[in-house]
């Protein structure tokens, strides 16, 4: 590839190397400059078959077929192992100018089958048929282990194995005997099985024929004994209801003798009633006439005591609203005289006060006018004698 902008598809790296570039560079795009050199590494996984001989620790040759899934490790450190030991052909060339890697992936095909047969095998000769057949599992993962640690330094990873059934090789039959073995084991056990079966369901058709019987003959016994206890009860119920039917005959008797007995006493009861209040009534007659007279003469005197009393009520108030009246009279006479005697005095005070104030203020007038009149000789004879000096100076 020639210098310029390079972009790497999503499935590949572009994998830079040339001046300025110590070993080699993984990127997905860059700028490729002359005297530079670019190449793709394609990352996408691939499949292949193989079919593995090997040979246990008993010398038995038998066949594994497996299929692997490998790739680069999508990180930068196993992607420049990957270009850096893998580049190229089988033979060590490089491919072509422009090249792509991952188009010829033959030698990497050989490098890890290589790998594998060699891990294998190394797994298995230490191992027993037995063990092998058994464990498969811990096998499987004994080689993936032992092949991924020899795939790290190329930079490659598996992605998935399957490891298929073991087979025969050659003249060996351990795995045909084997599966032989299971065939006869299980039509063995299905043929016990079945006889089993039919033991079972001939005991159990016994035993249900024999319970069968057994509950029949119970409910036969426990129905003979129901039905007698229902005789027993019917008879008891007959019993009872006709000792009911006489002491129900015998109550009704003696109701309706105590209900004659019972009506009679209410009619005297009630004709005894009916005189009692005729008396009642004549006796409330002749007492009625009698408290009447009593009550009107009683409400008489009563009215006549009540007027007395409240004329005698009446003189009492008025007596005391004419005493009230005349001490309030003399209490505002008293009154009055106390506020003009007050008045007076407020007058003359006053009248006091102002002829004090006129005296007090003529005084100030009469001693304001003499401080004036002091004022003005004072000044007039300190002009006079500054006069007389200054004339005597000038002389």
């Amino acid at each position: 590839m020639g210098w310029g902008y390079y972009v790497a598809e999503p499935n590949s790296y572009l994998a830079v190397t040339g001046a300025h570039i110590d070993g080699v560079k993984i990127i997905k795009k860059c700028m490729v400059f002359p005297f530079q050199k670019v190449t793709k590494i394609a990352i996408t996984p691939f499949d292949f078959s193989m079919s593995l001989q090997a040979m246990t620790s008993e010398k038995l040759q038998f066949e594994l077929p497996a299929v692997f899934t490998i790739g680069p490790a999508d990180d930068v450190a196993s992607l420049m192992k990957y270009a850096v030991l893998l580049t190229g052909d089988s033979d060590g060339q490089p491919q072509g100018h422009g090249g792509t890697l991952g188009t010829g992936r033959n030698h990497v095909q050989d490098i890890v089958k290589g790998i594998i047969e060699g891990e294998t095998r190394s797994i298995v000769s230490n191992m027993t048929m037995e063990e092998l057949f058994n464990n498969r599992r811990l096998f499987k993962k004994e080689v993936l282990e032992n092949v991924q640690k020899e795939l790290d330094q190329f930079g490659l990873c598996i992605y998935n194995a399957n490891v298929k059934e073991l087979q025969d090789l050659g003249e060996s039959k351990y795995f045909e005997s084997l599966a032989r073995k299971a065939h006869e084991g299980a039509q063995s056990q299905a043929q016990v099985d079945v006889a089993h079966a039919r033991m079972i369901g001939k005991v159990g058709e016994a035993e249900k024929e024999g319970e069968a019987k057994q509950r029949i003959a119970k409910i036969n016994a426990h129905t003979a004994v129901l039905e007698t206890e229902r005789k027993v009860e019917k008879a008891n119920a007959d019993q009872i209801l006709k000792t009911r039917e006489i002491e129900i005959a015998r109550e009704l008797n003696l109701e309706q003798i105590a209900a004659q007995r019972s009506a009679e006493q209410k009619d005297a009861e009630l004709q005894k009633a009916v005189e009692q209040k005729r008396a009642e009534m004549e006796l409330e007659r002749l007492r009625a006439t009698t408290v009447t007279q009593a009550q009107i003469a009683r409400e008489s005197a009563q009215q006549k005591a009540e007027a007395d009393a409240f004329t005698q009520i009446k003189r009492a108030d008025a007596q005391k609203y004419n005493q009230e009246a005349e001490a309030q009279a003399i209490a505002y006479r008293s009154q009055q005289d106390a506020d003009a005697a007050l008045y007076k005095r407020n007058r003359d005070a006053e009248a006091d006060l102002a002829a004090k104030e006129k005296e007090a203020q003529a005084m100030y007038l009469f001693a304001e006018k003499q401080a004036q009149a002091n004022y003005i000789t004072k000044e007039r004879e300190a002009e006079a004698n500054y006069l007389t000096k200054r004339k005597d100076a000038e002389a």
